[in-house]
């Protein structure tokens, strides 16, 4: 386990997401609809992550933007890693353009590996790409936690935690004392993987 640090980028990012539904409730003024927090966390999240490793030199799509191969059809993909000197304003994308295919979550839902697995299953039938499963944060108790075991492909957790996802997560000022504070076993309630870093690897090897 490594510890969080306030500057570290997965905590960056998990502040960024919070923020976002802070600016929201402001904005509404009042608490958001389940509906309205699954779709801000879920967007969110993917132009969050983006947006951190365009600012590493990574050519990438546009999030939630379209996949379009002759045999395999149309499919709507999370974020793409593309080849060099593809225009990313050039969409739909062909699959020759594409490196990397993500699918990206703040946390893991119900039957995740399956939806997933199928979604990747179809796509490397016929098309020679890498894959990445992107998970902000997760609890490690968490029955549907998505890993690679159960996937069967790539899966990059950022964040594990002791704490069961709640409002907690939307607000800044609870997760720094989140990432702060000290679980029963003695261990941090909250930690980095280093997946970070072993993504930052695994799509520079695919560029």
């Amino acid at each position: 386990m490594l510890p969080l640090k306030d500057t570290d980028e997965e905590l960056q990012m998990l502040l960024e997401v919070a923020e976002k539904f802070e600016n929201a409730k402001k904005l509404k003024g009042r608490e958001l609809t389940r509906t309205e927090k699954s779709e801000l966390s879920g967007k969110e999240t993917e132009n969050i992550i983006r947006a951190h490793l365009l600012r590493r030199g990574f050519n990438l799509s546009k999030t939630r933007e379209f996949l379009v191969d002759d045999i395999v059809g149309s499919m709507e993909i999370d974020l793409m890693l593309l080849r060099s000197g593809v225009d990313p304003e050039d969409c739909p994308y062909k699959s020759k353009d594409v490196r990397v295919v993500f699918e990206i979550k703040n946390n893991a839902v119900t039957d995740q590996a399956t939806k997933t697995r199928a979604n990747f299953d179809r796509v490397k039938k016929r098309m020679a790409v890498g894959f990445a499963f992107v998970c902000l944060s997760e609890r490690t108790s968490y029955k549907h936690r998505v890993t690679e075991e159960a996937l069967g492909y790539p899966v990059f957790e950022l964040i594990s935690r002791v704490r069961s996802r709640d409002i907690w997560m939307e607000s800044k000022a609870e997760i720094m004392a989140e990432s702060r504070r000290i679980a029963r076993n003695g261990g941090p309630a909250m930690w980095q993987t280093g997946n970070w870093a072993a993504l930052l690897s695994y799509l520079a090897s695919k560029q």
